[in-house]
């Protein structure tokens, strides 16, 4: 009788949104082809939806599973119903809804325990699963939005700060290092990145620039082809690991 071999197995956990969970299911079903099985991590909130929109990949053999979580929106005074952020319509009740989900560390890491994953793949807006994996010594990916130049982009500005040296909002400067001369002015660049005495939810989105030095590496919906001086600088200049996995929404029609 053969020994079976273990499958690789990925487990996704993707930022409470609808604009979240779609990329997150076409990268699960391009895992999927390649003989990987896949796990998503969600809410019973957003479990039918995820269902739905799987059931015709798994009808086509698609190895993709769903575990659910509880929110707990109920320790942080959120209404009952606020499982997505796009239901949280105020600065007051978006910090709220991050708040609550920085309280999802034990039931991941359980998961975790229990499962086992090969890795595990994170939105970037969740900053502390990188810590959870690591205490079990599996690997934490980040699945980014952003294009390989905005990536660039922004950690330059986060590395070198030129929109310290110039004297107004609305004076230009370039970039500092990136492939081309990319002009910038100090008005479109985040709070968090600009002083320190920020709201809660601006010091949310610092933590995750910060938690990008201490991930594995980072999933793209680029392709090499769009940007490839960018993918090249991030991997070979910046030093970070990086896999481009798009047109991800091109690729879905295969099972549709």
């Amino acid at each position: 009788m053969e020994t079976e071999i273990d499958q690789f197995q990925v487990f996704f956990f993707p930022f409470m949104g609808r604009g979240n969970l779609i990329p997150t299911i076409d990268t699960a079903k391009l895992f999927s082809s390649k003989d990987l099985r896949s796990t998503i991590i969600t809410t019973s909130h957003f479990e039918p939806f995820l269902s739905q929109l799987i059931e015709v990949a798994k009808v086509l053999g698609a190895q993709i599973d769903i575990l659910t979580i509880r929110f707990p929106a109920s320790e942080v005074r959120p209404p009952e119903e606020v499982e997505s952020f796009h239901m949280a319509d105020t600065p007051e009740m978006q910090q709220r809804f991050i708040k609550a989900c920085g309280k999802l560390g034990p039931q991941l890491d359980q998961l975790l325990k229990q499962h086992r994953p090969d890795v595990l793949v994170a939105n970037m807006f969740f900053p502390w699963p990188t810590d959870v994996a690591a205490a079990h010594r599996i690997p934490c990916l980040f699945l980014h939005g952003m294009s390989y130049f905005a990536l660039c982009a922004s950690t330059c500005l986060n590395m070198y700060k030129p929109h310290n040296k110039v004297s107004s909002d609305l004076e230009h400067f370039v970039i500092p290092n990136l492939p081309d001369e990319i002009e910038f002015t100090r008005s479109r660049v985040a709070e968090f990145e600009k002083r320190d005495d920020v709201s809660e939810l601006e010091k949310f989105f610092k933590a995750t620039k910060e938690v990008e030095l201490k991930i594995y590496g980072v999933l793209l919906k680029s392709f090499y082809e769009l940007e490839p001086a960018y993918a090249d600088y991030y991997s070979k200049v910046l030093g970070r690991l990086a896999w481009h996995v798009g047109p991800l929404f091109l690729y879905d029609k295969g099972f549709d």
